[in-house]
């Protein structure tokens, strides 16, 4: 059986200054007892990864989670001699302060997490799609959306004293207004701050209540009307390029892949099977 080269990657995540999402593939090693100043959440994406918290040793198999509060003694090490390859965030503590806070609507306490292994799938399918979204980010407002889900779920689901949502019921008006403005502004980057500040909510609230009331959330939004538009430009002359950088997208490829994946073909075959009408 072929064993997977030992490989770490660690890239910064957007937004959360100190923050870092780690990747291990094949790693065998067994890491000595230490500690970290920030919180260590984790997937197990294959093979089994063996924890020493405290006292207790804790076996965390593939599509399982794990957490470490900051300052907790542990150790570390695969669960067999293949090795394990797992995705981390090292989060600072004062991030998930705040994502604690918008929910209640008070300053919190930091949460603390009591389980050191975590078997949830909403929250390890959030945990994926965040961390594929920093590999490859659409928007700002995606990459936003995904960490406010991801770390605002994991304080009510999971800490020791989750905190009370302060904000009950949909707010049809504020989400109508975030909306005009994406409208009204859909060739630029739009991020999720922005917006819960003209719907006059926090984030966290927002972002929860655009997808109780329109079903589908404010990146999603934003492509589907970026795409609209594209249509209706390329359905006259122009260079590609151009429409790309007009709408908002990063590059030609970015465009091409948002377009196709909301319509099916590319948007140059697009424009080939709808031809601009002639003057």
């Amino acid at each position: 059986m072929k064993i997977d080269r030992e490989d770490i990657r660690i890239l910064p995540v957007p937004f959360l200054p100190g923050a870092e999402a780690i990747s291990g593939r094949g790693i065998r090693n067994d890491f000595r007892r230490h500690i970290h100043k920030t919180f260590i959440i984790g997937l197990v994406d294959s093979g089994e990864r063996l924890l020493k918290v405290g006292e207790d040793l804790v076996r965390v198999s593939s599509g399982e989670m794990f957490i470490i509060n900051p300052g907790r003694v542990h150790s570390c090490a695969s669960g067999g001699p293949n090795g394990h390859s797992y995705r981390i965030f090292s989060l600072p503590p004062e991030h998930m302060r705040v994502f604690a806070s918008q929910v209640s609507g008070r300053r919190e306490e930091i949460p603390f997490f009591e389980q050191s292994k975590c078997r949830d799938r909403e929250l390890a399918e959030k945990f994926s799609r965040l961390f594929e979204t920093i590999r490859r980010p659409d928007s700002d407002i995606q990459v936003q959306t995904r960490i406010c889900s991801f770390l605002s779920g994991m304080c009510v689901r999971l800490s020791k004293a989750p905190p009370r949502d302060s904000h009950a019921g949909q707010n049809k008006w504020a989400i109508e207004r975030a909306c005009e403005y994406m409208r009204g502004r859909f060739g630029g980057n739009i991020s999720l701050d922005e917006l819960a500040e003209v719907a006059c909510l926090s984030p966290y609230h927002f972002q929860r209540e655009f997808k109780r009331y329109l079903g589908i959330t404010p990146h999603e939004y934003l492509m589907d009307f970026r795409v609209a538009r594209a249509k209706e430009m390329l359905s006259r002359p122009g260079d590609i390029v151009d429409i790309a950088a007009a709408l908002g997208f990063f590059d030609q490829s970015h465009f091409t892949r948002i377009f196709k994946k909301a319509v099916g073909v590319s948007p140059g075959r697009y424009r080939k099977q709808n031809p601009p009408a002639k003057p």
